[in-house]
């Protein structure tokens, strides 16, 4: 069933050893699992301006045999430059989210991911937020879930 790691097709987790205890120099983060869901890319980007050490991004996929109807779902977010975002997918009917994960369009290491949450055990929501100096630019936030019977 959805939530219990041991039995979790794919299991997608973001692991940050001695992250910079200060939120402005924190990296930004993407978790995203392939289209075909055979491996998951992971990718931390310091925060402009920045050089935190002693910090690191690992993707960890537990495999095993897919359940059934398994699929990645995925939602863009509005793509402005909003001082912040979050959006939201949920599975379709009769499918629960097996995991989760999120990535950041066009941030340039301004925009920091501020969560990834499983939401009624059908739903992914995700949110995002510029760093203090604000970002010009326009970018926007993906959300990923894993769903299956």
């Amino acid at each position: 069933p959805p939530g219990q790691l041991a039995q979790m097709p794919y299991a997608l987790r973001l692991h940050e050893p001695a992250k910079p205890s200060a939120s402005s120099c924190a990296p930004t983060r993407t978790v995203v699992p392939s289209f075909d869901l055979t491996s998951v890319t992971v990718r931390a980007v310091a925060v402009q301006g920045t050089s935190p050490a002693g910090w690191s991004a690992t993707a960890i996929a537990v495999c095993a045999t897919a359940p059934a109807g398994l699929e990645r779902i995925v939602v863009t977010g509005t793509g402005a430059s909003d001082p912040s975002d979050s959006t939201f997918k949920s599975c379709p009917a009769g499918k629960g989210l097996y995991s989760a994960g999120a990535d950041i369009n066009a941030g340039n290491g301004q925009v920091l991911l501020s969560a990834v949450n499983i939401t009624g055990g059908t739903t992914v929501r995700v949110g995002a937020h510029e760093d203090a100096d604000g970002f010009a630019g326009s970018w926007s936030l993906n959300a990923y879930g894993i769903c299956a019977s």
